[in-house]
């Protein structure tokens, strides 16, 4: 195809058509190479394929066609195999992965854009799908390509790493104040599951998650402390406990393997009865957020609580810090106002 003649070129190679796109019509290296030709909309956007193309010949490679067939279902298998096995929840990353796939069509990972996947997120965003949750849909996409990038087993563009994620509120730290965690508890203890309130008051006790209380071995309470090891960062962390609490959870139970059956269900009839109206998507972190909203309203040190609950950085513990009551003296004592009114007096 011969170039438009209303095209205007505008740098060797590269040519503005006459409706605003750009055409990238060029050889590598003379006459010998194959003739490149791609169309775009941004005169940036055929500058990059212009020196990925030229990156190419310069490094030896043909210049083929991209023959590698592999759908995206089949690289987050590649990317379990080499990386997902390795992390404590990569069996649920892997469902996760395979279901975004489906919902992607499950394309050939060689032919996927960016456009394939923001399209996507743009129709979820829509149908209620929070963009937190879709923010972590495009880490994991993006994972899988650098990982099998660094086991050397994806040499290509990687399709998604320029998507930016969506913009998202910080959202306010929800727990139970003192009567709501009574009336969970006493709903609890109402329970057919013997189990839950145990693992609920261990929950309450350390701030651990309420699939680290549920699958606590007896093995992990050792010196007075509960030690979380298989946790979702895989950041080792002991916390105190309570040695009633202990004697309680140890009462007839088995010495090896899992101290408790699974509580999950009871607990959603338990809070349903209680209640307590938590908002969507809290139900899992209630009772780990009701344990840092009270240690820092109790005068803890946000050091001390990021070490208790095993999060990687500070910021992450930061949501609790408003929450400290010196937070709110020092808010009466230094705000502009107070600070001009004492000096006028």
């Amino acid at each position: 195809m011969a170039i438009p003649r209303k095209a205007e070129q505008k740098e060797p190679g590269i040519w503005r058509l006459e409706d605003g796109r750009w055409l990238l019509d060029f050889r590598p290296s003379g006459r010998d190479t194959k003739k490149i030709r791609k169309i775009a909309d941004t005169l940036g956007e055929v500058r990059r394929e212009k020196q990925k193309v030229t990156a190419r010949y310069q490094n030896g490679d043909d210049l083929k066609p991209i023959k590698d067939k592999r759908k995206l279902s089949e690289l987050a298998n590649l990317w379990f195999e080499h990386h997902g096995r390795t992390l404590t929840s990569g069996g649920k990353r892997l469902q996760q992965l395979q279901a975004i796939a489906r919902n992607l069509g499950d394309p050939i990972g060689a032919k996927c854009k960016p456009k394939l996947f923001t399209d996507y997120r743009l129709e979820r965003e829509e149908s209620g799908i929070t963009r937190n949750h879709l923010n972590h849909e495009l880490t994991y996409l993006k994972a899988v390509f650098n990982e099998l990038e660094r086991a050397g087993e994806w040499s290509l563009e990687k399709p998604f790493n320029l998507i930016k994620k969506l913009p998202v509120d910080e959202e306010e730290v929800n727990y139970l104040d003192e009567p709501e965690v009574i009336a969970l508890r006493s709903a609890c203890n109402g329970s057919r599951n013997r189990d839950l309130p145990l693992v609920v008051d261990l929950c309450l006790a350390t701030g651990c998650r309420f699939g680290e209380a549920n699958t606590v071995t007896a093995s992990q309470f050792k010196n007075g402390r509960v030690t979380f090891n298989k946790t979702k960062n895989g950041k080792f962390r002991a916390v105190p406990v309570d040695q009633k609490l202990v004697t309680n959870i140890m009462l007839d139970r088995p010495k090896r393997g899992p101290l408790f059956g699974s509580c999950w269900e009871a607990f959603e009839n338990a809070v349903e009865r209680s209640g307590v109206v938590l908002p969507k998507g809290q139900m899992t972190h209630v009772l780990r957020h009701t344990y840092g909203a009270h240690f820092m309203m109790n005068g803890g040190d946000l050091l001390d609580l990021n070490k208790i609950l095993g999060h990687k950085t500070i910021q992450t513990t930061m949501v609790y810090a408003h929450l400290a009551p010196d937070h709110l003296d020092k808010s009466l004592a230094f705000n502009p106002l107070a600070m001009v009114t004492k000096e006028s007096e």
